[in-house]
């Protein structure tokens, strides 16, 4: 009965430690499990816009493909001399957080081996290929025109003022009655007698803080025009631009610096992408599970 029993216990064990861990993946050596790819999706689920409306499968299979490109990044980087200490991940650490103890609402040892990642990527990529990442003043000026037309250059702001109201029936009645102003003092006279709190002049804001759809519609409105109401996350918002600031010289100046550097910066990274992806037959690389099979196209 004993020896039954004691049976019993090990095939139990036994069947409980094949079925909880599954290895999908590997990259050489390196082992990627269903346990590897589930914490790495949950924290995706918070970093990653590109995973709202997504499955976990879906999700799942990104986390995959991104831990299997880390697992090729960090031994590549390691082989060429690359290593990056605690100290130095600590101190990237407490610049992002700005020094402050936050509580992640993911496992700290995913996040860590994902910064630490980064870290070494770059590295490998600046002494590699930064030197061959050479910019024209001709592509930082067309980059920073851009900008300036995007309204998304630091230097760029417009004076916004606002009417805020519940429904979009109220809403169409205030826009009907004061469309045809022309003078922010107006609006913002309207905005106090029409509008619920909140209305009125918001002040010189830059479209980059500014939600998506409504940066694009105000970049290309004139000032001095009421728009139409727009539906916001609390309610109806009728816009009005006072006046816009262009960015000064020297504001252009000192951009054009920061944006030459960012460019030379996405240039090494493009090439070393690219030194990854020819690369990759140094690689022994298997996927386990059938349901990931079509990364190797994405690999490949």
């Amino acid at each position: 009965m004993v020896k039954r029993i004691i049976l019993f216990l090990m095939v139990t064990l036994y069947s409980y430690s094949a079925y909880s861990v599954e290895i999908l993946a590997k990259v050489n050596k390196e082992i990627i499990s269903d346990v590897d790819v589930r914490q790495y999706a949950s924290m995706l689920r918070y970093i990653n816009p590109a995973t709202q409306g997504k499955s976990d499968a879906e999700v799942r299979k990104m986390a995959l493909y991104e831990l299997m490109i880390m697992s090729m990044k960090d031994q590549m980087a390691s082989k060429n001399g690359v290593a990056v200490s605690q100290a130095d991940l600590k101190e990237t650490k407490n610049r992002i957080f700005q020094g402050k103890k936050v509580d992640l609402p993911f496992n700290e040892k995913v996040y860590d081996r994902n910064l630490k990642t980064q870290i070494m990527w770059a590295r490998f990529v600046n002494g590699r290929f930064g030197p061959k990442a050479n910019i024209t003043d001709s592509e930082v000026n067309d980059f920073l025109e851009q900008l300036k037309k995007s309204g998304a250059h630091p230097g760029s702001s417009i004076n916004l003022s606002q009417i805020v109201t519940d429904t979009e029936e109220h809403a169409l009645q205030i826009y009907d009655t004061i469309k045809d102003t022309k003078s922010c003092a107006e609006f913002n006279k309207a905005a106090e007698e029409m509008g619920h709190p909140g209305s009125g002049n918001i002040g010189k804001v830059n479209l980059n803080q500014m939600d998506k759809d409504v940066a694009t519609m105000l970049k290309n409105t004139p000032t001095g025009k009421v728009l139409p109401p727009h539906k916001t996350e609390v309610g109806q918002a009728i816009f009005f631009i006072c006046s816009r600031t262009y960015p000064s010289k020297s504001e252009d100046e000192k951009l054009k610096e920061q944006l030459e550097t960012n460019l030379i910066q996405q240039k090494a990274e493009a090439l070393g992408d690219k030194y990854l992806k020819d690369s990759i037959n140094e690689f022994y690389i298997e996927i386990l599970n059938p349901r990931y099979q079509d990364i190797m196209d994405e690999l490949i």
